[in-house]
């Protein structure tokens, strides 16, 4: 007898697990199903009721185990049969999410079943039990045969819509489905013959409960699927759901301690209150919560970040970034950050209808020098207006035709295009390499960047118009006004914080001359030419603008006005030794004004007057020359 019980046990526990799993299943189906989608619903529907099938097997063998009646429990295990309908809808609406068929199928099919159970349950008509589960003996009601007949039949043909759907499949939605449906014809496949068909040649002393086992590879490989293939998007539910039970394990365990120690010195009611008390404390006074989640997240999400925090960061950020360059700077470091993916090219429209690379990380600075895109890849987003997926286009297209779609941007090394619309208009593209520790990109990722390509397209659009309302459309220098404005800034920072400030005024030597000679487009050239030396030859905290005409201001903080004449000597130097084409040069004069420690009593136009000064000195002193005033 003691060997028989262990036998019950062996076989009774595990399905509890495999319940669980089922139930869980189908738990997070039904919380992440933001479409209200028919599909999770059949899923969720085909997971409560294998669970019900294996959690009602479980009960019968563990109370046989301690000697208690499982008559009802055993009926019960007829619930399973449920999977048939929930099945039929599943296949149909995999189809397609509006199917008439999926909606008839379970129209006919839970009806009879509802009624078979009922039977069941009430009555002896369809089961009367099981007279021995060890060797099995079953007591067959009259209806019992016919019942698993249609039953099995049924299972047979709800296989053969699961294959055929698996044939149908094409690209990634193959690979997506390949393991659920392999799970799938495990289940049918072994609960058909187990729980139909051998019971109607006396079952071979097989318990048709124990079909219920063959819902765990269906549960395993589901699973799998989600995890690699992205069948349904569930890590980061799975991951909330186990903080959830850790954290009242913690509840659980702090309870039975604080009554252990406690209870019997200061008494229960006393005890209950210091439990809740230190659990309150435990759970909001101390980083304990948030730490317990972010390791549970190390575990399941395996290093992925967390999706809201990302977006609330981001945002706050791109709204605040005016600047074109520190903000496309900032869009390619959070995502290559975060996702940690090796490469990350930011392209933008251009004039001429191309997308050139505005900004990168992770690639040769020759490979992605006047690098542009222009059909291919470009034309696929911008018709279709999603993500366009390395690994699925490539399962779903032709090899010819995904060559055209991805030649283009195969040097990037691009798994993933992520286009950036705004009202409408195609902005520019993301193109993203492969994560650096080879995972998949799970539809949590593709999520994440299409939002932060939405807010990504919106704060751009604002840097441009900023951009444009602040810079000299030709030399694409800060203009005038801006100039001033920011001058009166850093004039009074300098008197408050007692810190040196330069101004530089360069003028274009004999400009007029040139402009009649060679023609304006020639002189709107060379000022283009000069813009370019004058951005790179200087700090990102030094502010450089397009003063009028044929004349530049540099303001140069924390400089003192030794400094500022060496900078500007490197600088008159380049200009005067740069080719403008076809052999045209020119040089310019520089005047430098200057504050120091004894006159911060002056202001903005006191330090422009200076350099006015000084330049008109250089000007007059034979010109292509620094002075300081």
């Amino acid at each position: 007898r003691g060997i028989a019980l262990n036998v019950f046990e062996i076989i009774g526990y595990p399905l509890f697990l495999i319940a669980a799993a089922e139930i869980f299943l189908g738990i997070l189906l039904l919380r992440k199903n933001p479409r209200n989608s028919n599909v999770n619903k059949s899923f969720a529907a085909l997971s409560f009721f294998s669970a019900g099938y294996a959690l009602f097997a479980g009960i019968v063998y563990v109370r046989a185990s301690i000697g208690l009646d499982y008559d009802i429990f055993y009926r019960a295990c007829w619930i399973g049969w449920f999977n048939i309908p929930s099945g039929f809808q599943a296949v149909y609406f995999m189809r397609d999410e509006k199917s008439r068929t999926a909606r008839a199928a379970g129209f006919v099919l839970y009806p009879v079943w509802i009624i078979i159970l009922t039977l069941t349950l009430f009555t002896n008509y369809i089961e009367q039990g099981a007279a021995s589960l060890i060797p099995f003996v079953d007591r067959t009601g009259p209806f019992e045969n016919p019942a698993r007949l249609f039953g099995a039949v049924s299972i047979i043909w709800l296989m053969y819509e699961f294959y055929k759907l698996r044939k149908q499949s094409t690209g990634i939605k193959k690979v997506q489905v390949n393991y659920f449906i392999i799970g799938m014809l495990i289940f049918a496949g072994g609960a058909a013959p187990a729980t139909g068909f051998f019971q109607l040649f006396g079952g071979f002393g097989l318990d048709p409960a124990l079909g219920s086992y063959f819902g765990l590879p269906w549960v395993i490989l589901t699973f799998y699927a989600i995890t690699r293939y992205r069948l349904f998007e569930m890590q980061f539910i799975i991951s909330r759901t186990l903080g959830f039970a850790a954290l009242s394990m913690t509840a659980v365990v702090i309870q039975l301690l604080s009554f252990k120690l406690l209870e019997p010195v200061i008494g229960s009611p006393l005890t209950i209150v210091l439990s809740l008390a230190l659990i309150g404390f435990v759970f909001f006074r101390t980083p304990f919560q948030e730490r317990l989640q972010e390791s549970i997240n190390g575990v399941v999400l395996k290093g992925r970040y967390d999706y809201q925090k990302i977006v609330k960061e981001s945002t706050r950020a791109m709204i605040s970034i005016l600047d074109l360059e520190e903000l496309l700077n900032y869009i390619v470091d959070v995502i290559r950050k975060n996702l940690k993916v090796d490469k990350v090219c930011l392209f933008l429209e251009s004039g001429q209808g191309y997308y050139h690379i505005k900004c990168s990380a992770g690639l040769d600075r020759e490979k992605v020098l006047d690098f542009r895109i222009e059909n291919g890849v470009i034309n696929w987003v911008r018709q279709t207006g999603e993500v366009f997926i390395k690994e699925e286009q490539k399962m779903m297209l032709t090899d010819e035709k995904f060559s055209s779609l991805y030649k283009e941007i195969s040097v990037l090394g691009a798994e993933l295009t992520v286009p950036l619309f705004y009202k409408g208009h195609l902005k520019g593209v993301l193109t993203i390499s492969q994560k650096g520790n080879k995972e998949p990109y799970l539809q949590s990722d593709i999520d994440l960047l299409e939002t932060m390509a939405n807010q990504a397209a919106v704060a751009i659009e604002n840097a441009r118009l900023y951009e444009e309302a602040v810079t000299d459309g030709l030399t694409n220098l800060y203009h005038q006004k801006y100039f001033k404005a920011r001058l009166r800034e850093e004039v009074e920072r300098t008197k408050r914080y007692k810190h040196p400030l330069s101004l530089m005024m360069i003028d274009v030597d004999h400009f007029k001359g040139i402009n009649d000679r060679y023609g304006h487009l020639t002189g709107d050239h060379m000022l283009k030419q000069i813009a370019e030396v004058l951005h790179g030859s200087f700090r990102i905290c030094d502010i450089v603008a397009r003063y009028g005409g044929e004349e530049f201001a540099v303001l140069l903080p924390y400089t003192y006005g030794e400094n500022a004449v060496k900078v500007a000597e490197r600088l008159r130097r380049e200009i005067e030794s740069r080719d403008f084409g076809d052999g045209i040069g020119t040089t310019v004069s520089i005047g430098i004004g200057f504050f120091h420690e004894k006159d911060f009593e002056l202001d903005d136009q006191d330090l422009i007057q200076r350099a006015d000064r000084a330049l008109y000195r250089a000007k007059n002193s034979g010109r292509n020359r620094v002075e300081l005033y």
